[in-house]
């Protein structure tokens, strides 16, 4: 199911995505974070129990703005996004983005296009990889394949974590319409799940100089046997993803990137984008969706107290 992508945002019959604006630099580009939705709620509220740390604050005033629905449409969403190509120092090849249409983009936003598009997932954590080095083998040959990785399940869940699932499968659905774009779906990824990823390297162009792209500051501990401060001259680590824990008062306090286990209940920051991988000798276009900020909400001792969850859906493959 869903990995991480930049393109256009659907939603299945019933499930409008929610937008609000969000806070970034808007020297390249302003992301604006959407929450799934149904007609008649969003989809943080259909947690079970008292979830005050998913609830707390934003989520039910971004709703209340009707231009920040998706339109159910493909006719009406062919006026409200586009496509894109990415340009910058860590472009990689055939990359795309999906920006607002400038029409969309509300005078009160005080933004310029093109701002990007992001939105929130919540749910369980079946299976994780964030460190920075990620599933990496220590070969430079290895490292364009190289991802960190967040899988989510229901937690049995399901009226909560189903509007998600299809939503993002409608979004795949108008990708894959408009560029031929496909997810590239691992054998190890349960269907009834969320996995979502990131790139470890990113190649230096010749530009790269005048340009540099963001990158990691390696430590020994980050990279305990130097293999990616060897290859630095082709290869850089990219940034650390964010990881945070939400506090009671809805503060995100910022923690170390393993502080994170199955079964945790957390917020992800996802968004899509496109580029091009090499398969059966041709370049072929893929949809990702990218993690961009992870927050966890619930330990898995507290979200089974909180939320009464199983773990029949999280294991530890």
């Amino acid at each position: 199911m869903p990995s991480a992508s930049s393109a256009s945002y659907v939603t299945s019959n019933s499930l409008p995505l929610l937008l609000f604006p969000s806070t970034r630099s808007s020297s390249s580009s302003t992301p604006m974070t959407a929450v799934i939705a149904t007609n008649d709620s969003i989809a943080p509220a259909l947690w079970p129990s008292d979830l005050a740390r998913v609830q707390l604050g934003r989520y039910t005033d971004y709703a209340k703005s009707p231009w920040r629905r998706v339109p159910l449409t493909t006719d009406a969403m062919l006026d409200w996004m586009e496509i894109i190509p990415a340009l910058g120092p860590t472009t990689r090849v055939g990359e795309k983005r999906i920006i607002y249409t400038s029409r969309v983009l509300d005078s009160e936003m005080k933004v310029q296009p093109p701002v990007d598009i992001t939105f929130f997932v919540h749910s369980f954590i079946r299976s994780i990889n964030v460190e920075p080095l990620g599933n990496w083998s220590t070969k430079e040959i290895h490292a364009p394949s190289a991802v960190q990785h967040v899988t989510l399940v229901s937690g049995d869940h399901n009226d909560a974590f189903n509007p998600q699932l299809h939503a993002l499968a409608r979004l795949k659905e108008v990708v894959s319409l408009l560029t031929g774009a496909e997810e590239h779906v691992l054998d190890s990824t349960p269907a009834e799940a969320i996995r979502v990823e990131r790139t470890v390297f990113t190649k230096l162009r010749s530009d790269s100089e005048l340009d540099p792209p963001p990158r990691a500051d390696l430590t020994d501990e980050l990279d305990p046997g130097q293999k990616a401060r060897q290859i630095a001259k082709h290869w850089i680590v990219n940034p650390l993803i964010p990881t945070f824990l939400r506090r009671t008062d809805g503060r995100d306090k910022s923690v170390p990137y393993h502080g994170f286990r199955i079964g945790d209940f957390v917020e992800v920051t996802v968004a899509p984008q496109i580029h091009s991988v090499r398969r059966e000798g041709q370049q072929q276009p893929t949809l990702q969706f990218v993690i961009n900020k992870l927050v966890k909400l619930y330990s898995h001792q507290d979200a089974k107290t909180v939320l009464g969850s199983t773990t029949s859906s999280m294991d530890t493959t």
